[in-house]
């Protein structure tokens, strides 16, 4: 795959993904969503890495607010999901923006409300 960006937990980084790194050459970041915090110098070089809270903060600075958004292409890659290594290394599923927009349909019909105007993803656990 082409991602550069790795979201995970704080748990599955440490116990499984962080041996894994120097086979993804591609992810320059790792953002963390779990409130703990990391020993950055226990990573590979060439990796930026970010906690959730971190790049939320980035994102509502009034300079970046009126940066348009880009707009995918349905063949472009949207998400790595990663197994949890339950049997072995793990392994990542890529999902591309067509299979977001797939599942999104059958969530539109069953969830009162949704509109053109939410932002929602849904999928498995960050580790499955």
């Amino acid at each position: 795959s082409e991602a550069t960006y790795l979201i995970t937990s704080v748990e599955l980084l440490e116990s499984k993904l962080k041996t894994a790194l120097v086979d993804i050459n591609c992810v320059k970041h790792i953002i963390y969503v779990d409130n703990k915090t990391i020993n950055k110098t226990e990573y590979p070089e060439g990796f930026e890495i970010h906690s959730m809270q971190s790049v939320e903060e980035l994102g509502s600075k009034p300079e970046n607010l009126s940066v348009p958004p880009s707009r995918p292409n349905p063949s472009d890659m949207a998400i790595v999901m990663y197994t949890s290594g339950s049997t072995g290394r793990p392994k990542g599923v890529m999902m591309h923006h067509c299979n977001l927009i797939a599942g999104m349909t059958g969530q539109c019909e069953r969830i009162p409300g949704l509109g053109p105007k939410d932002t929602y993803i849904g999928y498995l656990p960050l580790a499955h």
